[in-house]
C-alpha cells in the first residue's frame, strides 16, 4: 500500500518540473552550455600573465573523415575552403583530392586526370589552392610539380613543373624540389612553400616561370653562440648545427593580397613568427598588442594541472573577415584569433580525449564565422562556431573598420558585461569617445584598456584643452605670485630669517650633514676632501640619504606619469623598492672596501658609506620632479624626460667615481680599475649567493623527501 500523500506527489512533480525547466535554461543559455567545454578560454593582460574569459568558440560539430563515403582516407594533411564554400580535402596517402559541401557530401575525389592525352595521376599531394577565378592548384608532393585544375570540370589546365633560372646559384642543381604549400594572389602569381628549402617562398609568375625567392625569415643568432663560434675549434664547428633560417610552416593570403605565414619557433628564430608579407617579401604585420603575435606568452597557466612548456609550435593560419586572422597551435592544440593591429581577441582549445579536444591539430580554415579545424591523428575534422561573445567582439570591429564608432562602443559595453578585464573593449570605448571629443573621458578608458599610446593622443588633445581655456586665469594669478616672491626675496627680513633657519639647522649634526650634500653637488672634489680629512658629513645623514632613495624609486614606482609606467602597481612593495637601493650600495661598500685595501686605498668603511651615500643625491633631486613632470606629459616628449633621467644617473655616476678618486688618493687611471673590479666584485658575490640559496633549496629538498619517505614507510 502506497504511502503517498497528496502533497508529497505535488512536490515531487513540481521538482521533475524543476529540473525539466532547469534543463531547458542549460540548453538554451550561451553562457550555461559552454560550461562543459572541456578547455578555458583566456587572453593576456599588459604584462604578460594569462586572464581567464568568456568561452568565444565551442565545438558544433565533429566529421569523422572515415564515414564520408570515400572510402578510408589516410593521412589527410591539409584542406582549403574555396570561395563558393567547398571543401578540399589533401588525402595525401591516397594521393587524392575528395570535394565534399558544407554538409560534407562528396562531390568529386580527384586522383588521376588527362595530361594532354596521357594518363596521369597525383602522388602524395600534400596541399592545395582555389582562386576566385575557379582555378584549383595542387602542390602534387611526390611528383615535385604544381597541377592546376578548373574547377567546374576539373580538367587539367598546365602544370608548373621544377623551378629553374637562368641566373647561376638561384636554384642548386640537387636541391630535392617538394612543393607542400601554396597560395595565389588576384594577380596570378604563385608562393610555394617547399620542403627543406630556407630561402623563403617561391614565387612563380602567372605564366609558372620562376621568379625568385621572397620573405626568408631573419637568422637571429644569440650573443652565447657567437661567443661559442668564436673560441671553438674546427672540429667542435663541425659539429655544431648550421645556422640556417627555420622554414615555414604554413600560409594563407588575405582580401588585400598579403601573404600570412607562420614560422617553425626555434631557438635561433625571433618573435616574428608570423609574418605578413608583400610582394616584396618585406613583413608588414603591424604588432601593436600588449605582446607580440605569438601564440602563447607564458606557460604553465596556474589552472593547469598537466602542461606541456615551450613556445607555441604554429601549424596553419587563416585570414578571417575584417583583417582579423587565426593561427593553430599544434603543440597545445590553440587557437588564437588576433585583429589587424596585433591585439589577441580570444584564444580556444586544447588537447585531450574528450570532445572537442585535438590530438594533433595540423590545419585550419574558416567558413564564414566559423571554424575547421583537422586533427590528422583523429582523422576528424572539429567544426567550431562562436559564441555571443565573440560575436560581439567581430561585430564591434567590423563596425570600427567601417567608421561606425559610436555603435562599435556600444558593443564593446556589452562585451564588459561578459568579461570586465577586457581590455581591447576599454581601448575600443576610448576611440569612439576621442571621436565625439570626450577626451577626459577616453583618458580613463585607455587607462583601463592599458592603451597608452591612445592616452597620449587623448591626453594631448585634453591638454590643449584645457589650456585654452585656463591659460589666462593662470597668468593673471602667476605673475603677481612671482613679482611679490621676487620682491620677498630682496628683503632684509627675508635674508635675515633665512641666515637665521641655516645657523639654527647647523647646530645639530645630522641637519648640518643634509646640508653638507648641497656642497658636494656643486664641489665635488673640495667636498670629498673635507670628508676624507676634514670629517665632513656624517653616518646619520648618509642613512637618511639612503633611505631617501629607496623612497624616491619606490615614488617613481607609484607616481609615474600613466604614459611612462609599466609598472603592475599591485604588485610594487615597498621592502622590495628599498631593497632594490640599499642591497646594491651595501654591496658596493663592502666590495668597494675590499678591492680598494688590496689597492691601497686609503679610504676607510666610515669614509666610503658616506661618500657613496652624498654621490646619489642628484637621483633624489632630479628623480622626484622629473616623476611629477611626467604625469603632464605625453608619449612624443618622452626623449626629453628619459634623456633627463639618463643625465641624473650619470652625474650620480661621475660624483661617485670622483669620490673614489678622491677618498682613496687614487690617479684616474687606478680609480677606472677600481670601480671595474668592483663591478666584477659585485657580480661574483652575486653569483655566489645565488648558487648557495640554490644549494640550500636542492639540500632542503633532499631531506624533505627523506622525511617523506620514513613517514610513508613507519
Amino acid at each position: 500500500m502506497s504511502t503517498r500523500t497528496p502533497a508529497r506527489c505535488r512536490l515531487i512533480r513540481h521538482s521533475v518540473l524543476l529540473g525539466i525547466a532547469l534543463c531547458v535554461v542549460v540548453t538554451l543559455v550561451p553562457g550555461a552550455a559552454t560550461a562543459a567545454v572541456p578547455y578555458r578560454s583566456y587572453t593576456y593582460d599588459f604584462w604578460g600573465k594569462a586572464v581567464p574569459a568568456p568561452q568565444a568558440y565551442v565545438c558544433s560539430r565533429e566529421i569523422y573523415l572515415d564515414q564520408l563515403g570515400a572510402g578510408a582516407l589516410s593521412n589527410v594533411q591539409d584542406f582549403f575552403v574555396g570561395p563558393d564554400n567547398i571543401i578540399y580535402l589533401v588525402d595525401t596517402g591516397g594521393s587524392r583530392i575528395v570535394c565534399v559541401d558544407t554538409e560534407w557530401n562528396v562531390l568529386r575525389i580527384i586522383s588521376s586526370f588527362d595530361n594532354n592525352g596521357v594518363a596521369d595521376q597525383l602522388k602524395q599531394p600534400e596541399g592545395v589552392f582555389v582562386t576566385d577565378s575557379g582555378e584549383l592548384y595542387v602542390a602534387d608532393t611526390a611528383n615535385a610539380r604544381i597541377v592546376v585544375f578548373d574547377t567546374v570540370s576539373f580538367d587539367m589546365k598546365r602544370i608548373i613543373g621544377r623551378p629553374t633560372s637562368a641566373v647561376e646559384g638561384i636554384i642548386s642543381a640537387d636541391l630535392e624540389y617538394r612543393p607542400m604549400k601554396l597560395v595565389v594572389d588576384r594577380a596570378g602569381r604563385l608562393y610555394v612553400k617547399a620542403r627543406n628549402v630556407f630561402d623563403g617562398l617561391l614565387e612563380f609568375d602567372a605564366g609558372g616561370q620562376f621568379q625568385g625567392f621572397i620573405g626568408a625569415p631573419r637568422v637571429v643568432v644569440s650573443p652565447l653562440d657567437i661567443l661559442w663560434r668564436r673560441i671553438a675549434t674546427k672540429e667542435q664547428l663541425d659539429r655544431m648545427s648550421l645556422l640556417v633560417p627555420t622554414e615555414f610552416t604554413n600560409l594563407d593570403i588575405d582580401g588585400k593580397g598579403f601573404i600570412l605565414v607562420t614560422v617553425a619557433q626555434g631557438s635561433n628564430q625571433s618573435h616574428e613568427v608570423i609574418r605578413r608579407l608583400n610582394h616584396s617579401g618585406q613583413d608588414v604585420l603591424r604588432r601593436l598588442g600588449f605582446q607580440n603575435p605569438i601564440g602563447d606568452v607564458e606557460y604553465p597557466y596556474a589552472w593547469e594541472k598537466v602542461t606541456i612548456g615551450g613556445p607555441s609550435a604554429l601549424a596553419d593560419v587563416v585570414a578571417r573577415n575584417d583583417e582579423t586572422y587565426s593561427v593553430l597551435d599544434r603543440r597545445r592544440g590553440r587557437v588564437f584569433t588576433y585583429d589587424y593591429d596585433g591585439h589577441l581577441l580570444f584564444v580556444f582549445g586544447a588537447l585531450g580525449e574528450q570532445e572537442g579536444t585535438f590530438k594533433e591539430a595540423t590545419a585550419i580554415d574558416a567558413v564564414g564565422d566559423k571554424l575547421l579545424i583537422l586533427d590528422r591523428v583523429k582523422r576528424r575534422v572539429f567544426e567550431f562556431s562562436p559564441t555571443d561573445y565573440a560575436r560581439m567582439i567581430m561585430t564591434a570591429i567590423r563596425l570600427h573598420n567601417v567608421g561606425e564608432y559610436q555603435r562599435s562602443a556600444d558593443q564593446w559595453a556589452e562585451v564588459l558585461k561578459l568579461n570586465a578585464n577586457y581590455d581591447l573593449a576599454y581601448t575600443g570605448i576610448g576611440r569612439a569617445k576621442m571621436q565625439q571629443g570626450l577626451y577626459a573621458e577616453a583618458m580613463e578608458n585607455f587607462r583601463l584598456g592599458n592603451d597608452r599610446e591612445g592616452y597620449s593622443k587623448a591626453y594631448a588633445y585634453y591638454r590643449k584643452e584645457q589650456v585654452d581655456k585656463r591659460f589666462g586665469r593662470f597668468m593673471a594669478v602667476f605673475i603677481p605670485v612671482c613679482l611679490a616672491v621676487v620682491w620677498l626675496t630682496r628683503t632684509k627680513l627675508w635674508k635675515q630669517l633665512c641666515r637665521q633657519t641655516l645657523q639654527t639647522l647647523r647646530r645639530y649634526s645630522v641637519t648640518e650633514g643634509l646640508l653638507f650634500s648641497f656642497s658636494v653637488l656643486s664641489k665635488p672634489f673640495d667636498s670629498f676632501w673635507s670628508i676624507k680629512h676634514e670629517r665632513k658629513g656624517n653616518l646619520p645623514a648618509a642613512a637618511i640619504i639612503l633611505a631617501l632613495v629607496g623612497w624616491t624609486y619606490a615614488f617613481m614606482r607609484r607616481n609615474t606619469g600613466f604614459i611612462f609606467n609599466t609598472t603592475d602597481l599591485s604588485r610594487v612593495n615597498l621592502y622590495s623598492e628599498l631593497a632594490s637601493v640599499l642591497v646594491p650600495v651595501g654591496l658596493w661598500c663592502l666590495v668597494s672596501w675590499a678591492i680598494t685595501t688590496l689597492m691601497d686605498g686609503k679610504g676607510t668603511p666610515r669614509d666610503i658609506v658616506v661618500y657613496t651615500a652624498y654621490s646619489l643625491v642628484p637621483l633624489i633631486i632630479v628623480n622626484v620632479p622629473m616623476t611629477i613632470i611626467s604625469n603632464f606629459l605625453i608619449s612624443e616628449e618622452g626623449a626629453m624626460y628619459y634623456l633627463i633621467l639618463t643625465l641624473g644617473i650619470m652625474w650620480a655616476g661621475a660624483l661617485l667615481f670622483i669620490g673614489t678618486m678622491t677618498i682613496h688618493d687614487y690617479g684616474f687611471g687606478k680609480a677606472v680599475l677600481a670601480g671595474a673590479v668592483s663591478a666584477l666584485g659585485i657580480g661574483f658575490v652575486l653569483f655566489i649567493s645565488l648558487l648557495a640559496v640554490s644549494v640550500a633549496g636542492a639540500v632542503t629538498a633532499f631531506i624533505n623527501d627523506i622525511y617523506t619517505e620514513l613517514v610513508l614507510r613507519l
